[in-house]
């Protein structure tokens, strides 16, 4: 993560007159900011209205391109909805990383929903879990990246292995070397598991299913920004849904569903989730998130089950 871009303000003037050019159209404001942690988002507005949003990318190459033109194809071969992306550049003169426009869907995200209490937790995750169901109908004869075969493997086994070595793979500062012996677990956790369970469905996951990555759209869920995409087992998504959850929500989840969520498989995959967000927050230099990464993670090895659920 070293090549990042640096904001400035000339790029909203900017944005908005590649918009106009792109689209020969005129009056087009950059209003309302969105929190990414990979781009600069944007709502763009004609004439008062809501009608587009626009990413400037922060990192190189990322998303991988061909990546989202591939993700939608096969959600499309399934008739699951999905954000329509309008113009998508990895080079730019003035966005060095490039950027994308996409329609505007309306609702809302479900995060804010949930804040305001207009929208029902049970629901959420009833038709959230309904919705991820059709997703991870699209079956996989491989698992790990969706367009590039260096990272494709024939087992769940050998991508995990991949993935442990890339999330370990940095040194810890003095004073935070003391969780070196959770993270240690975490892998002793990965790897007994896996020394059990060799059978895996290969699904295409969304991999960072959140209430912000999802636009409640008059009652239909959604799922948006699927830079993470990968084939890897469906409970996977559920870790993204449970990680951070006391209270349980398995019942929703496995109602919309229509499925019983193996639990030690949950908790696998919530371990496998803590590893991979404990180096990104730590690179990232947000030291809280990363502590309570560490923290949770900690709860989750003196638990027999996973979280989101009371048995």
């Amino acid at each position: 993560m070293a090549d990042y871009l640096t904001f400035k303000k000339s790029y909203r003037k900017s944005l908005a007159k590649e918009i106009e050019k792109l689209l020969d159209i005129e009056n087009v404001e950059i209003t309302r900011q969105f929190v990414s942690w990979d781009s600069f988002s944007f709502l763009v507005e004609i004439h008062s209205k809501p009608i587009y949003v626009a990413k400037i990318f922060k990192f190189p190459n990322w998303p991988t391109p061909g990546h989202l033109e591939s993700v939608f194809e096969l959600l499309s071969a399934q008739s699951i909805s999905h954000e329509n992306i309008v113009h998508l550049a990895h080079k730019h003169d003035v966005f060095p990383y490039g950027w994308q426009l996409s329609e505007f869907i309306p609702g809302g995200n479900a995060k804010d929903h949930l804040k305001r209490d207009d929208l029902n937790r049970d629901t959420y995750f009833r038709k959230t879990a309904e919705k991820l169901k059709k997703v991870h109908e699209i079956k996989l004869e491989y698992f790990g990246s969706l367009t590039n075969p260096k990272e494709q493997f024939k087992t769940y086994a050998e991508l995990i292995e991949y993935e442990i070595k890339e999330s370990t793979d940095y040194e810890l500062a003095s004073e935070f070397k003391h969780y070196s012996a959770v993270i240690d677990e975490i892998v002793n956790q990965l790897s007994n598991y896996l020394s059990k369970h060799k059978h895996f469905s290969a699904t295409v996951v969304h991999n960072d299913v959140s209430s912000s990555n999802i636009m409640w759209n008059d009652g239909d869920p959604v799922i948006i920004d699927w830079v993470d995409a990968l084939a890897a087992p469906p409970l996977r998504d559920f870790a993204t849904l449970t990680y951070r959850k006391y209270h349980t929500v398995l019942p929703e989840l496995e109602e919309g569903y229509g499925k019983t969520i193996d639990r030690d498989e949950l908790r696998f995959h919530q371990f496998h989730r803590f590893l991979t967000l404990a180096k990104y927050y730590y690179e990232t230099n947000d030291i809280y998130e990363f502590e309570s990464m560490m923290y949770r993670a900690g709860e989750l090895l003196e638990r027999d089950i996973p979280f989101g659920c009371w048995n």
